[in-house]
């Protein structure tokens, strides 16, 4: 039995305090970062989510999206993505109705070039990935893959390669969309994207078998980096 299940569902938007909510919005960073901070910690005390309404949650997604997207202060954002981050793992497939508002908007943020800001990205893209199926994320994963941005296109492959490991079986639709983009960027210019374009061909690898040789027609070249 997944141990998930034997976890209560708790209403932490109840349980935040009315000022933190107020917060979230207030022209002092700091005030903003403990209002999250706030939020995510009940998120750790109680990590599977009440999902008797799911519109409890849209106030605070609305807040997470301007944060996530223009706010200034990199403490604000990894304290929302922290945020963001719980709320997928704590409503597991509900979250998935989120899916088009916000998937997008953290996408764009793997262009950020702050080592603090793209792990705590990396780990709401990978609770967010895991919501919903993969076709609901392939159109923004590969319109952002292509975006000229090196720490863009480097974060995305790593986030790629930690999804295929997590998975057991792929998509082809997702496979046919995603790899071809990956395969170009497997002879990017910038040595790092390289390498993490390699990564995540090698982890498809292990889900596709010979059935990724299809994809790597272009990359004969690169072959061994993928067998290592």
């Amino acid at each position: 039995m997944d141990e998930w299940d034997l976890l209560d569902e708790v209403d932490v938007i109840a349980l935040w305090p009315s000022e933190h909510k107020k917060n979230v919005e207030s022209t002092k960073w700091q005030e903003r970062k403990e209002a999250f901070e706030a939020l995510y910690e009940l998120m750790q005390k109680h990590p599977r989510l009440s999902t008797a309404s799911m519109t409890i949650y849209g106030e605070v997604m609305d807040n997470l999206k301007k944060v996530i997207a223009r706010d200034s202060n990199i403490n604000v954002v990894i304290a929302a993505l922290h945020v963001l981050k719980g709320l997928a793992r704590g409503l597991r497939s509900r979250f998935a109705c989120y899916i088009s508002m916000i998937w997008s908007v953290v996408l764009d943020k793997s262009k950020d070039k702050k080592a603090t800001v793209r792990d705590a990205l990396g780990d709401a893209l990978d609770a967010v990935s895991d919501t919903c199926e993969p076709e609901r994320l392939t159109k923004d994963l590969c319109e952002h893959l292509s975006k000229p941005n090196p720490q863009s296109k480097q974060c995305l492959c790593s986030f790629l390669y930690r999804y295929f490991i997590r998975q057991m079986t792929v998509s082809m639709e997702f496979a046919k969309a995603v790899l071809p983009v990956v395969v170009k960027l497997a002879s990017d210019s910038d040595p790092a994207v390289r390498d993490a374009a390699c990564s995540s061909l090698g982890s498809a690898r292990r889900l596709l078998g010979k059935g990724l040789d299809a994809f790597l027609n272009p990359l004969l070249g690169e072959k061994a980096k993928l067998d290592k």
